[in-house]
């Protein structure tokens, strides 16, 4: 979870337009002013079904952060999943110093597009893959959004709460762009190993990291993202349903749906 408290709806830079590229299964959603937001679980889980828009990357959602050992404590008996150790000995595995790499798993639910307009050139690439990037050919369809007529809508849409898992809760969001640098990022922290896996909060670095940042070679998506979270201050839970947010001023924020 986050422990810092973030703004809730604003619109980075952007064109006039973002662009949804979907497959023709999901075009009807779109008629009707409907968005599906998945889940970054479900979206680590599709890396080989080529489905939900999502382009093949396992890690979504996921931050590695370089943590502290000082003081680790290893019990007799006790395997330690993270290191990758067993302690089979009769006494305490004490770590001095050093550090350790450990994976923060985030759950967000977002809704990706692509900054501007339609482009046959990118729509291309993002069919057929380049050399280090795995295309998605069933992404056929495309819808181009007015980006502030959608900003409207969803703040308007948001003001009742949405369905959930048989219940209803309100949320809030907030944009991002994409930044493609998680070949070299890099978080330390000072905090004992045992403090992070025990600990259900992220920073709001963590949590901005793990939604908006995606390894180099995904760059040619230029890709805004929108992430919901619910308000009640709690991360959206592993196994988590997809929601659909519907509205006909959504319906009036698409000016173009093709082909």
């Amino acid at each position: 979870m986050f422990s810092k408290k973030r703004k809730s709806h604003i619109l980075p830079e952007v064109s006039p337009f973002v662009i949804k590229y979907f497959d023709l299964a999901s075009r009807h959603y779109y008629e009707s002013g409907s968005l599906k937001i998945g889940t970054l679980e479900e979206y680590r889980s599709q890396e080989n079904i080529q489905t939900l828009g999502a382009r093949l990357d396992s890690e979504e959602g996921i931050l590695k952060v370089n943590v502290s050992l000082n003081n680790h404590v290893i019990s007799p008996g006790e395997i330690d999943e993270d290191l990758g150790i067993l302690n089979n000995g009769t006494g305490r595995l004490i770590f001095r110093g050093g550090r350790t790499a450990i994976r923060l798993r985030h759950n967000s639910y977002v809704w990706c597009a692509s900054n501007g307009c339609y482009s046959k050139a990118q729509h291309k690439r993002l069919l057929q893959g380049s050399k280090d990037y795995s295309g998605n050919p069933s992404l056929l369809c495309w819808a181009t959004f007015d980006a502030v007529a959608l900003d409207n809508a969803l703040k308007n849409t948001l003001l009742r709460p949405i369905s959930y898992d048989g219940g209803f809760m309100s949320y809030q969001y907030c944009w991002g762009h994409v930044d493609y640098n998680r070949d070299t990022l890099e978080r330390l922290s000072d905090r004992n190993h045992r403090e992070w896996i025990s600990s259900n909060e992220m920073s709001e670095d963590d949590y901005f990291d793990a939604i908006f940042a995606k390894p180099n070679r995904y760059a040619l998506e230029n890709e805004i993202r929108l992430a919901f979270n619910p308000k009640r201050d709690q991360a959206v839970p592993n196994g988590a349903s997809p929601i659909f947010l519907s509205s006909n001023e959504i319906r009036d924020s698409i000016i173009d749906i093709g082909p």
